[in-house]
């Protein structure tokens, strides 16, 4: 005769996610943005003076056109990553527009790997993403493009979403949108 059908059991099982860094911004600081409540302290590339924090939000100044000051948690190790911020203007964009990058694994004199948005003044909002050097130098992994349905003006606050996986080959994963949205 012919055998029956297989009967088994699977089981399948998942373990939380571990939490490397999470901040609600809960106290006001200024001249940078202290620690966060997990990950450790947040450390910038030009000094505290463009950061602050009110106790509910975090604000960065960007000084000159042409480029920003960054900040970072460098206590944070991981090679798989999953990380969301929201992010707003008090400003409209002019000229070449406002980038806001999201960095999802950086490795301290080898670079990183990011979401790049562009907010541009007739309202269209753009991603991409790239790989930096260790000297900044950016390699395009996707070009930037439209996000399609989606528009900016001042004070919108924006959900932007970066996903890193792996290593030898890396994935990186990002969107963009209106943080009102689901």
């Amino acid at each position: 005769g012919r055998p029956g059908p297989a009967v088994g059991t699977a089981t399948a099982t998942s373990t939380p996610p571990t939490v490397l860094a999470a901040d609600s911004f809960g106290r006001p600081v200024t001249g940078g943005w202290g620690s966060a409540d997990t990950g450790g302290a947040w450390t910038t590339n030009s000094g505290g003076s463009n950061f602050a924090v009110n106790g509910t939000t975090r604000s960065i100044r960007m000084a000159t056109a042409g480029s920003g000051p960054s900040i970072f948690l460098n206590g944070v190790s991981a090679t798989s990553t999953d990380v969301q911020l929201t992010a707003t203007t008090d400003k409209a964009p002019t000229g070449g527009g406002i980038y806001v990058s999201l960095v999802g694994r950086r490795v301290a004199g080898a670079g990183d790997y990011r979401a790049k948005v562009r907010l541009l003044s007739n309202g269209q909002v753009n991603l991409a993403l790239v790989r930096t050097s260790s000297t900044g130098a950016e390699t395009t992994i996707r070009a930037e493009a439209a996000v399609a349905g989606l528009a900016y003006t001042p004070g919108t606050p924006l959900r932007i979403r970066l996903q890193v996986t792996g290593t030898n080959p890396t994935t990186v994963h990002a969107k963009v949108w209106a943080a009102t949205s689901a």
